[in-house]
């Protein structure tokens, strides 16, 4: 069992054999505390003391060398659910400390001994810390990938704390994607949850996460509220850490609204918590932010104190973050007091930390892709002999069938002769949709623009002498034109930014139900107007791969389509199924006019004329349908359509699921 420890660990062991190495991390108390569990027996009782001091002291005291004895007597004794749990533990402590390769190591570890084990709770912890570190890596896709298998292991046990840990981490994925509004819906989705079950401290959590997401979209009111709302869930459970970073929060909102007297009062009352509680990341943080808001306030004496308070906690503890901040405060204040020689002097130091910070993570970002990188190449070096070992083969195949040669020849040749015939009709389609797409400009843009002008100057005419129900008519008449013109001009430049290329294909791994939400509120209540009834048969969650701009934009036409086809009274369906083969089927149907076989087998050609008006009168020129096609053609599959004149069609495509 020892080959499974890391070389760092047996370095961490070995120093806990030497007393001088460990005075020099901790306090003397705390070394005693620590060499009176090197001198109990080594047991199964031995790790769990271990494991339960090292998550109380965390704050406190260095805890690795705990954790390093925890690892190394779990595994002489065989303890293996405490091993893959202090393995978790572990890599969470180097996260924290930004020892991504060693914490990747660590997790993966545990992940693949709690599957080997069955132990299904423990594979939930491991894919939640996969996916908190992969975000610190800026690796979104293998962040959210592990979140929804954290999310559906914790559903197939009904267990709703950690089913709010999930949904709460694929906020904050979505947070650092810059997705606010996606963010808002999964924080919002662990409320109910957490004041079901009596969460106290998520529901706080959760308050604060939806404060930070209005405040990135500079809803500051917004914010403002939720971080009350958080303060006051906090002060419920008596949570002085918790009510700490409501105040800083809140401090933070009231700063950039204008109103500093109040942020001062807060920034004051989070550092008098975190002093208590000594907590030196926070406090460097109050310190700095109570600096910036006095230096607005002209108080640069004692904006001075915090600022060099702050910048000697963040130095002590090595947050070179906080560091920046610092020396940005100090510039500032120097500046606004005229001392431009020590307010270059800081901005230069501000600027040396903000470079060396952006190094840093790019260094890191480097090394994690070399990985990757490394893996990749060995794969491919593995394909390459099997493709070579394939060659092989083929060859020998060959050598012994003069014949099949002889036959392959003929099959090329027939095949050149073939590709130069399709090559021929592509050429005369193309010029068919050019004629075409000249044809839609110069009739379906021109002449109703033309319309319109001859329309308004009759407006302007009569509009002494028409009554006001008759204008209104008019008017209806011109929205409705310029609605079809619209829609007309927006599929032209989406036809022509998939034609030129400049239309880029960015597939992500997304939940194709969100996505769609605020569209089908929005066609559902153009549909109310004319009286057709918009439903929706989809899942709670369905995962694709995909891009999810281009997908929204098929399901919205195709669903405007349905609209606009069907007459008052009538129906639209759109289902979302899950296949057992784990693909994800997506329909829209309508009970509307239907089409006729010729029409469906022209349907996708632009050299071939499709322009319908809708059944309230709505314009169309059937380009819509086209660039449907095109977008799905990227994602590797098709659009299917049924109809029946009068009876009402059904259009839907297959996407992969993960």
């Amino acid at each position: 069992m020892k080959a499974l420890l890391l070389p760092a660990l047996a370095a961490f062991a070995a120093m806990l054999l030497s007393g001088a190495a460990l005075n020099a991390q901790v306090s003397h108390a705390d070394s005693a505390l620590i060499r009176r569990f090197m001198d109990m027996p080594d047991s199964h009782a031995k790790v769990d003391s271990l494991f339960r001091t090292a998550s109380r002291l965390r704050r406190s005291i260095d805890t690795e060398p705990l954790l390093v004895e925890a690892l190394r007597v779990a595994e002489e004794t065989g303890y293996t659910e405490m091993q893959y749990m202090a393995l978790d533990y572990y890599g969470v402590y180097m996260r924290d400390r930004s020892r991504y390769s060693e914490a990747l190591d660590m997790h993966s570890r545990a992940l693949e001994m709690a599957a080997a084990h069955s132990d299904t709770m423990a594979q939930i912890v491991a894919y939640n810390n996969l996916g908190v570190l992969y975000r610190r890596l800026d690796e979104f896709n293998y962040a959210l990938d592990n979140h929804f298998k954290s999310l559906k292991l914790s559903e197939q046990l009904n267990n709703t704390y950690n089913i709010s840990i999930a949904l709460n981490s694929l906020g904050n994925v979505h947070i650092s994607l810059g997705n606010y509004r996606e963010a808002i819906s999964y924080f919002e989705r662990c409320l109910p949850i957490a004041e079901e079950s009596g969460n106290s401290l998520g529901l706080a959590i959760n308050l604060n996460n939806i404060g930070e997401a209005y405040e990135y979209l500079n809803m500051l009111d917004s914010a403002e509220y939720y971080y009350n709302a958080s303060l006051q869930q906090n002060r419920k459970i008596n949570s002085a850490r918790g009510e700490a970073i409501s105040y800083s929060a809140l401090g933070k909102v009231l700063y950039r609204h204008g109103r500093t007297d109040e942020a001062i009062d807060l920034f004051a009352k989070a550092l008098e918590i975190n002093l208590q509680l000594s907590d030196h990341i926070y406090v460097a943080n109050n310190r700095i932010s109570m600096g910036f808001a006095l230096v607005e306030k002209r108080q640069y004496r004692l904006a001075e104190d915090h600022l060099r308070e702050g910048l000697k906690t963040a130095l002590e503890i090595g947050s070179k973050t906080e560091v920046r901040e610092a020396y940005r405060g100090l510039a500032r204040m120097f500046e606004a007091r005229k001392r431009f020689e020590e307010a270059f002097r800081y901005e230069r130091l501000y600027r040396s930390y903000a470079d060396s910070i952006a190094n840093e993570n790019n260094s890191r970002l480097m090394a994690h892709m070399e990985a990757i990188y490394a893996a990749e190449k060995k794969d491919m070096e593995i394909q390459r002999q099997k493709a070579e070992i394939g060659r092989h083969e083929a060859r020998q195949r060959l050598y012994a069938g003069g014949l099949a040669m002889a036959i392959l020849l003929l099959a090329l040749l027939a095949l050149i002769i073939r590709l130069r015939s399709l090559r021929n009709r592509e050429l005369v389609e193309t010029n068919a949709t050019k004629d075409r797409f000249f044809s839609i400009i110069s009739h379906d843009l021109k002449n109703p623009a033309v319309a319109q002008r001859d329309a308004l100057q009759l407006l302007v005419d009569n509009a002494g002498d028409w009554d006001a129900a008759t204008l209104l008519r008019y008017y209806g008449v011109l929205l409705k034109s310029a609605d079809g013109q619209v829609e007309l001009l927006y599929n032209l430049l989406n036809w022509a930014q998939v034609q030129t290329g400049r239309m880029p294909y960015r597939p992500v791994l997304f939940d194709i139900v969100s996505a769609l939400n605020s569209d089908i509120t929005l066609i559902r209540s153009m549909a109310e107007r004319k009286g057709v009834t918009v439903s929706a048969v989809m899942p709670s969650i369905a995962m694709v791969t995909g891009d999810s701009n281009m997908l929204a934009a098929v399901v919205r036409n195709l669903l405007v389509n349905a609209v606009k086809f069907t007459s008052g009274g009538g129906a639209v369906l759109l289902e979302i199924a899950l296949c057992s083969n784990g693909s994800c089927t997506v329909s829209v149907s309508d009970t509307g006019t239907g089409m006729s076989e010729e029409q469906v087998r022209s349907l996708f050609r632009i050299d071939s004329r499709q322009s319908r008006k809708g059944t309230a009168g709505e314009q169309g020129s059937g380009l819509g349908l086209v660039v449907c096609r095109e977008l799905l053609e990227k994602h590797g599959c098709g659009l299917h359509v049924e109809s029946a004149e009068g009876k009402g069609t059904r259009f839907w495509f297959v996407l992969r699921s993960t």
